[in-house]
């Protein structure tokens, strides 16, 4: 037998080391040592191993090599050949094993037998040409980024982290040494500015970790995968455990975005098991009553035995119930690089399955093709980073700000035998330039584990998606198909909104240590939503904070010093597809005692546009300092929304409303600071 990870498995990779097994018997005994040869790839191998224990080491690895061996009992033996023949590219593989083979000294071999031609089997494999990188462009490049509270101190065990995460998969995955590339950011990111809170709930936890993604492709565009560790309490303190269904989960990945995942830093074996996830291996979320889908603790929560597997590189044989010459009993499992395995009594407890080693086959051959199809560095020169949500009920799609990238990967995407939408990347024609399947599962991998067997199965209401497309100069627009029928599109504008900063103006002096900063934006292609990123520095420009991330809010209450000058505020506006140039302005604040004159008037303005579909701008005035309210009513006289309940200065304001969850009608908006009140009246027109 040809085994290269496991015997059960026909096919191998190219240009990777494999074992030869054979079973040598005879009729009768023999003490007259002999040779055996392994012919491959024209190079003769004569140096192999016996099968028994008193030859397997404390590790389980193979000891004392032998090139010689007799039968004096008669019994069939088994050995191994460990062949470090890299020589092997795609096609069919031919290997012969001879036994007592003839040399000028014995031409009929060492032993003399009635029937000297039947002393050499040749056996056949497969090389499939679809293993990574066969032609050094197909690489899987990963990009591993510390965040969310890992230590700045331990970049360095997370680059071994992530060595050490690629070294198994080398070893296991069907990819020769070097296909896997591990990146490690240098430094831990700070994703605080996103605004999540510091305990993520179920509506929170997508929406942040979309936006990490998405920070992860626009600093770094063309990696194929990105991981986002973290260390082992994140997932019992960061997620609201009172929220969320899961055992002890290391890992987390959901339907919606295929090349991005959380793993916990604590082993490089919740890497793999993430990165698994990714190519396919057990999605029980898309599949959840196949039992080669789901996570194998449903079926065996100790995992699945693994049976003569070899790891050629290390010499060693991984076979569940093996002893050693020490009578240590292996115990090793598949477990896909999962972590729930009681690592203290497992010798090896992760290793892969035929199931796992059969899928990656078909995995690697689309991840290869998908790659050659772009640049030979397996990037796309323009392309587009789509998001949106999905509702589990209505089924109604909202797109978020997208974002242009440029020399991108292009996301990997499920089989379509799981599809249910179908986003396609148009051009003016109709013609269809990229498509990206995509099926909304509402589950996440690693947050439905509380009692595994039996526990509830947790959906969430709301699906966050994001990926990468192909999107050259030709694209028109983006539409999502579900059924053979529409349900959303956005057109690709061409040109860039132009964001102004209505107060303060630049150069100007406020004469308020706490004010109302506003903006606005305007589209040459006729776009009215936007959303804005809002900076401000208090250093002229040597440092600055985020005080908004991609928000639809078109004001902020600013809290700065008395006689003090170097304020700078920056803001720059999305439209959906296209971001625009930053505009900055330089101001100072005066002393608290020089007053802007205040308005003259209390009025609520009627809001535009309206009728409106699903935001508006609602615009104010308060001659008096104090604390707002801006709320709004359905046609029944029930609150559906409150836009402003904070203390505001003096002045005029306009703020966003967003009412992507309400239904068309009637609403009511109701102003009101001190003794004062003001209403208007809204249309929602869907």
């Amino acid at each position: 037998e040809i085994i290269q990870v496991l015997n059960a498995i026909d096919s191998i990779a190219p240009n990777k080391a494999f074992a030869i097994k054979a079973t040598i018997s005879t009729t009768e005994a023999i003490s007259t040592p002999f040779q055996i040869h392994v012919e491959a790839n024209g190079n003769t191998y004569d140096t192999f191993h016996i099968f028994d224990k008193k030859f397997i080491g404390v590790d389980h690895e193979f000891e004392n090599p032998l090139t010689e061996i007799d039968l004096p009992g008669g019994q069939p033996i088994v050995v191994y050949f460990l062949v470090n023949e890299l020589g092997f590219g795609p096609g069919t593989v031919e290997v012969s094993v001879t036994v007592d083979p003839t040399d000028a000294q014995n031409p009929k071999g060492r032993v003399e037998e009635a029937n000297e031609f039947n002393n050499t089997m040749v056996v056949y494999s497969t090389a499939i040409a679809t293993a990574l990188g066969n032609e050094g462009d197909a690489n899987v490049n990963v990009l591993v980024q510390g965040a969310d509270g890992y230590p700045a101190g331990g970049i360095n065990r997370l680059i071994s982290w992530a060595d050490s995460a690629a070294s198994f998969m080398h070893k296991t995955w069907p990819i020769k040494d070097g296909q896997v590339q591990m990146g490690t950011a240098a430094t831990v990111a700070d994703y605080s500015y996103i605004g999540a809170a510091d305990t993520l709930l179920n509506e929170t936890w997508q929406p942040y970790l979309t936006k990490v993604y998405k920070e992860m492709r626009r600093a770094n565009p063309a990696f194929d995968r990105y991981i986002m560790a973290v260390q082992p309490h994140w997932f019992g303190t960061r997620l609201d455990k009172e929220e969320f269904n899961h055992r002890a989960s290391q890992t987390l990945s959901w339907s919606g975005i295929w090349d991005f995942m959380v793993s916990s830093a604590d082993h490089w074996k919740h890497g793999v098991h993430s990165l698994g996830h990714s190519f396919g291996l057990r999605r029980g979320d898309l599949d959840p009553d196949n039992v080669e889908q789901r996570e194998q603790y449903f079926d065996n929560f100790i995992g699945i035995d693994v049976m003569d597997g070899i790891d050629v590189t290390a010499g060693r044989i991984m076979w569940a119930g093996i002893d050693n010459k020490v009578s240590r009993r292996m115990r090793v499992k598949c477990f896909m690089g999962s972590s729930q395995l009681p690592s203290s009594s497992f010798d090896y407890n992760l290793w892969i399955s035929e199931v796992e080693y059969s899928k990656l086959f078909t995995a690697m051959e689309q991840f290869t093709s998908g790659k050659r199809s772009l640049t030979k560095a397996g990037t796309t020169e323009k392309a587009l980073f789509i998001e949106g949500t999905v509702d589990s009920t209505t089924k109604a799609i909202d797109f978020g700000p997208w974002m242009r990238l440029a020399d991108a990967t292009i996301s990997p995407m499920m089989d379509a035998q799981y599809a249910t939408h179908t986003f396609k990347v148009l051009d003016a024609g109709d013609q269809e330039i990229a498509s990206y399947l995509y099926h909304p599962t509402f589950r996440a991998l690693g947050l439905d584990e509380v009692d595994a067997l039996s526990g509830p199965d947790p959906r969430m209401a709301t699906e966050h998606f994001a990926f990468v497309v192909p999107c050259p100069d030709e694209a028109a627009r983006v539409v999502v198909e579900r059924d053979g029928n529409v349900v959303a599109e956005r057109t690709i504008s061409a040109s860039k909104p132009v964001v102004s900063i209505d107060f303060p103006k630049n150069n100007a002096d406020v004469k308020s240590e706490k004010f109302q900063a506003a903006w606005s934006a305007t589209d040459p292609d006729g776009e009215t939503k936007f959303w804005y990123t809002v900076w401000l520095s208090t250093n002229n420009g040597s440092s600055w904070t985020m005080i908004q991330y991609e928000s639809l809010a078109q004001a902020d209450s600013i809290l700065g010093q008395a006689n003090k000058s170097g304020y700078r505020l920056r803001v720059v506006a999305n439209d959906g597809v296209n971001s625009s140039d930053t505009a900055e302005v330089a101001f100072s604040i005066l002393t608290s005692t020089e007053r802007i004159p205040s308005p003259a008037a209390f009025e609520l303005r009627q809001n535009y546009p309206n009728p409106f579909n699903p935001t508006t701008t609602l615009s104010f005035t308060i001659p008096v300092s104090g604390d707002v309210s801006l709320e709004v009513f359905d046609a029944l006289g029930r609150k559906v929304a409150t836009v402003v309940s904070d203390y505001r200065s003096a002045g005029s304001y306009h703020v966003a409303f967003d009412a992507a969850n309400l239904p068309s009608g009637s609403y009511m908006a109701v102003l009101r600071s001190g003794t004062q009140s003001a209403s208007i009246r809204m249309t929602l027109a869907r």
